[in-house]
């Protein structure tokens, strides 16, 4: 028997147990190693929240900075970590509407100047990347620190 829209999306439901069983994994073999329960499960939400953003395309960056942002953070490495994470990336997206903003001005402006926004949002870029780099650092510290590297 067919139920419309009652029936469950088990795909959907196959991957939300497939995380919380990783996290459950990793909470629970950590507990062995000596770390807070509650302090081990934030790292991970960071640590999945860093991936995630890494992760995203360009035009979805934005929205997983903001996630990361909201994090709360208690401890002295998840700060530091979440802290040049969400500085790197919130670099890139400024980075990228400035090039965004150059694309769309285009035929509008004198062609000098748009070069020279295009440079600049190049040069924005680059900083930014090195900025992401750095995140990358922290955030294998962050997971063999915890043995979230699994």
């Amino acid at each position: 028997m067919k139920l419309g829209w009652l029936e469950p999306d088990y795909r959907e439901l196959g991957s939300v147990l497939r995380v919380y069983a990783a996290l459950m994994w990793v909470v629970l073999s950590a507990c062995s190693k000596g770390h807070d329960p509650d302090r081990l499960a934030r790292a991970a939400a960071l640590n999945h929240a860093i991936a995630s953003l890494r992760q995203a395309p360009n035009s979805g960056k934005r929205q997983y900075l903001k996630l990361l942002r909201q994090l709360p953070c208690d401890e002295d490495l998840s700060c530091e970590v979440k802290q040049v994470c969400a500085s790197a990336y919130a670099a890139h997206v400024a980075a990228l509407d400035d090039v965004n903003a150059a694309k769309k001005s285009i035929g509008t402006v004198h062609p000098t100047s748009l070069a020279t926004r295009l440079e600049q949002a190049r040069s924005e870029l680059v900083l930014a990347e090195k900025s992401t780099q750095a995140c990358v650092s922290r955030q294998v510290h962050l997971q063999k620190h915890y043995g979230l590297d699994r």
